[in-house]
């Protein structure tokens, strides 16, 4: 078994938790959300910014080897790149 990107799990895990928050809803386990979002559409939610949406679609690619790292990630939030924790902060999307 090939277990390399086995720690990307874990990253999509947790853009998949951060998308469910932001959205006030359970990810599906079918229908045409649940499709988009295993298509790596991973809709806007407005009440983010648009850099945290990015943050998230990031973390939630399909391939393991598209999405960050834990360490980028760490990194981007220090750097403010996320438009703070939640969405809080920087411009709203439009």
């Amino acid at each position: 078994s090939n277990y390399t990107q086995l720690d990307k799990a874990d990253v999509f895990a947790l853009g998949a938790t951060l998308f469910e928050l932001a959205s006030g809803n359970e990810l599906p386990s079918g229908g045409q959300l649940y499709e988009d979002l295993r298509r790596d559409k991973v809709p806007l939610l407005p009440n983010m910014t648009t850099s945290m949406m990015q943050m998230i679609r990031s973390m939630m690619r399909y391939d393991p080897a598209e999405r960050p790292s834990a360490s980028q990630l760490l990194s981007r939030l220090r750097r403010g790149g996320s438009g703070g924790i939640g969405g809080i902060g920087g411009s709203a999307p439009r």
